[in-house]
């Protein structure tokens, strides 16, 4: 049995417009169709089914990390993440694009041009060599003052 042939009525498939995409299916009010994908997607769009086509979004594997607290090493004090991510339906045309979204579980997402990630990864690297710069000093004022600090 064919993928096509298990939708009770014919769907519209648009063509893929770009080698870089491809049609996948999804489940929207309950019925399989299919959509345009980009290859980058990662989201099962059947399993992570919507109530209209139009809040069908995209996503990519994210790269994160979490920030953990000497206070409790078992909490994550946050979490950082950052993923290519699409809204084929949204009003702005710089979220129906290819856009980079970074944020984490308890604040507002960022939504970055490519331009703008670019931007932000050198602010990251920046703020990489502060964090070092202040852990050495640290690590220089317990040593002179005697304290000794568990790893």
């Amino acid at each position: 049995m064919s993928v096509a042939s298990e939708h009770a009525s014919p769907q519209p498939v648009s063509t893929p417009t770009s080698p870089a995409s491809r049609l996948v299916p999804a489940l929207v009010h309950g019925q399989r169709i299919f959509v345009e994908c980009p290859s980058w997607c990662i989201v099962d769009h059947v399993k992570l089914h919507t109530g209209a086509v139009e809040d069908i979004t995209h996503w990519s594997e994210g790269a994160g990390m979490q920030v953990l607290t000497m206070l409790d090493p078992r909490a994550a004090h946050s979490d950082l993440f950052a993923r290519v991510n699409s809204d084929p339906a949204h009003g702005d045309p710089r979220m129906r694009a290819a856009h980079v979204l970074v944020g984490n579980e308890s604040a507002v997402d960022a939504f970055l041009t490519p331009d703008m990630a670019d931007e932000l990864a050198a602010d990251l690297v920046a703020f990489a060599a502060a964090v070092r710069r202040a852990a050495r000093t640290a690590r220089r004022a317990n040593e002179a003052s005697g304290v000794e600090v568990p790893a």
